[in-house]
């Protein structure tokens, strides 16, 4: 008989507060910042069907990449995700996320024609929303066309800071939050303690 799933999980501190993390056998599940620890285990037990256990040896892996991330110590993250229960179309919108690297941004509609779907930038905005592994998937890195920073799950602040600390929110106009000014899509030079740039390769969706 197959044991029953079960999501590991911990913390870890960060610049924007509270990381919470979860781990199943088949790689990273879950990823929530500001969130209660009650909330979070909730989330799990409701969304996933599964059990919540903390346990700091189970994801000491990825507690260890997201503090090298924030130190600007690490280039890449390479763990394992479990995306299950995200729909097919979300599946595509956040393996497209995934090849945004640090230190560059690009637009929702531009994330929908990656996905062949030029008229779905709204939808991809929903999809992102509903992003289980933020930060590890860079939803940060998606912006309004316009300028606007878009929307982000727990806080615009939260956004800018990451922005921040990859050195793709030098323009004063979106630090101070102002909605005006072009997309940024293209490259920018990276800071020497840029945070880590994701690569596919290194990620492994069940």
């Amino acid at each position: 008989m197959k044991p029953p799933r079960v999501a590991y999980y911990n913390s870890v501190d960060a610049p924007v507060g509270r990381v919470l993390v979860a781990m199943t056998e088949a790689g990273l599940v879950r990823v929530a910042i500001r969130r209660s620890e009650a909330t979070f285990v909730a989330e799990i037990r409701h969304r996933l069907g599964i059990a919540a256990v903390k346990s700091p040896e189970k994801v000491k892996r990825v507690v260890r990449q997201l503090r090298d991330y924030f130190a600007g110590r690490r280039r890449s993250f390479d763990m394992p995700t479990d995306l299950d229960g995200v729909t097919p179309f979300q599946r595509r919108v956040l393996m497209a996320t995934l090849q945004v690297p640090a230190g560059q941004t690009v637009s929702y509609g531009d994330i929908a024609r990656r996905v062949r779907a030029p008229r779905g930038a709204r939808a991809v905005g929903q999809a992102l929303g509903r992003n289980p592994i933020p930060i590890v998937i860079p939803c940060h890195r998606v912006v309004g066309a316009g300028g606007a920073l878009g929307g982000y799950t727990g806080g615009l602040d939260i956004k800018k800071k990451l922005l921040q600390l990859e050195g793709a929110l030098a323009d004063s106009r979106w630090a101070k939050g102002r909605k005006s000014g072009p997309a940024r899509r293209g490259a920018r030079p990276c800071a020497p303690t840029m945070a880590a740039a994701i690569h596919p390769r290194h990620l492994q969706p069940s």
